[in-house]
């Protein structure tokens, strides 16, 4: 992906690392790619992007300004991880996604206006969309959403508006009415970003400080803040968040857990001794989180499983619950990506299992320096690269090398392999 001008994002066992665009700067030990994007590179048609069916963890892919045709995405499988898809100012239109499997697990979906060519038959697609981001639309385009049917089934909270104009004030009212407790903000030239019709966000997050929660966050332009029931979120402007600290002991209530889920998605949520906790399973944004802490909370099996197969890529501390040593067993064998903390013991991902494996390796590498092999010659080492760069291939792989007084190039066909000497990269 790096090759054709991509930029990744990924995780390690103990580390993440995001914006990577060179091949050198990819680490030794292994890692999971969680995001690729594609940034102003029309020049660079992608014709095919099916190498992204074998990546179990990706989460986001971005094609902004990309040169991708609509070929490239033609029976791509998104796998359960998958969360943000972002065309904006592709030659794509949502049409052209039909063929795309796993669009059910779209959080978040960036276009602009003119991509729409289905009348939003796309949200039959994405039935857990939270949040549609859309630029450039035009008053008609967002009268026919107002309409649609589709809108008032949805699960959107979300409908953010970029290069925005002005809207009718009763247009963005016949929206909220048609989907009710959706945010709607906009911003564009001239508008500073901001909320239209009801701020159902911000008023979510008032009702939940008011109880004693406390939010990190940030407001663009007046940078980080705690939000807490003395210093509420701003009236007009949007917030992002971080992380939701409820207060220990709190009984959860249905209205209760739909402020949490009509808040900005949140990366931590810290619900210690939460009483009522088996309500959290049904709120899709703790899908986002990337650490969900339920210790000596009262959650059950039943919940808890439920949110591990909306989330099998999470972290979960059930510390001082009653969750079952066996369903916890059960669900470390299968879900490999998932980590959790309890009373029964942790359970590590995959990718650090994969890691201590490896750390071993070098270590024993270290400490038994006589039973390496002894160093190739040049040309050992130089026939060694060219008979592992044929062996890539011919399983389907892509291989980067580089000669001598010459840049990096790729080859993933035979025939493109230089006859001259070469290095693997």
């Amino acid at each position: 992906m790096i090759g054709r001008g991509g930029i990744v994002r990924f995780n390690m066992a103990h580390d993440f690392k995001f914006n990577i665009k060179d091949i050198e700067a990819l680490p030794e030990e292994p890692f999971r790619l969680k995001a690729i994007a594609f940034h102003e590179n029309r020049n660079m048609p992608l014709t095919d992007l099916s190498r992204l069916n074998q990546l179990m963890t990706l989460e986001e892919l971005i094609l902004e300004n990309s040169g991708v045709t609509p070929t490239a995405l033609e029976n791509i499988h998104f796998k359960k991880a998958f969360e943000t898809l972002r065309i904006v100012r592709t030659p794509l239109k949502v049409s052209n996604l039909k063929s795309i499997q796993g669009l059910e697990f779209v959080n978040t979906f960036e276009l602009t206006g003119s991509q729409i060519d289905d009348h939003f038959e796309f949200l039959k697609q994405m039935p857990n969309l939270r949040s549609l981001e859309i630029g450039d639309i035009s008053p008609s385009t967002l009268q026919e959403l107002s309409q649609s049917p589709l809108l008032s089934k949805s699960k959107l909270r979300f409908l953010r508006l970029h290069y925005a104009r002005k809207f009718d004030d009763t247009l963005i009212q016949q929206l909220q009415t048609a989907r009710p407790g959706m945010t709607i903000t906009a911003k564009g030239p001239g508008i500073k970003n901001q909320y239209l019709g009801i701020p159902v966000a911000k008023l979510a997050a008032d009702q939940l400080l008011k109880l004693g929660t406390i939010m990190k966050g940030n407001v663009r332009g007046q940078g980080d803040q705690n939000f807490t029931k003395e210093h509420l979120p701003p009236d007009t402007v949007p917030f992002t968040l971080n992380k939701v600290i409820l207060p220990q002991g709190l009984e959860l209530t249905p209205e209760i857990v739909t402020a949490l889920d009509e808040l900005p998605f949140y990366h931590s949520l810290e619900a210690h001794k939460v009483k009522n906790a088996d309500l959290l399973a049904d709120i899709p944004v703790l899908r986002l989180c990337s650490g969900v802490h339920l210790d000596k909370s009262d959650i059950t099996d039943a919940a808890f499983e439920k949110l591990v197969l909306q989330d099998p890529d999470g972290y979960f501390n059930l510390d001082g619950t009653k969750v079952s040593s066996k369903l916890i067993k059960q669900v470390d064998h299968d879900y490999p990506y998932l980590s959790i903390f309890s009373n029964h013991g942790k359970a590590f991902r995959w990718l650090v299992i994969l890691y201590d494996q490896y750390k071993k390796a070098q270590q024993k590498k270290v400490n038994s320096p006589e039973e390496q092999s002894p160093p190739l010659s040049d040309e050992e080492q130089l026939a060694f690269e060219r008979e592992t760069a044929e062996w890539v291939i011919k399983l389907g792989g892509r291989v980067g090398f580089k000669k001598a007084n010459t840049r990096s190039q790729f080859a993933d066909s035979l025939d493109q392999l230089p006859a001259e000497p070469f290095r693997i990269l």
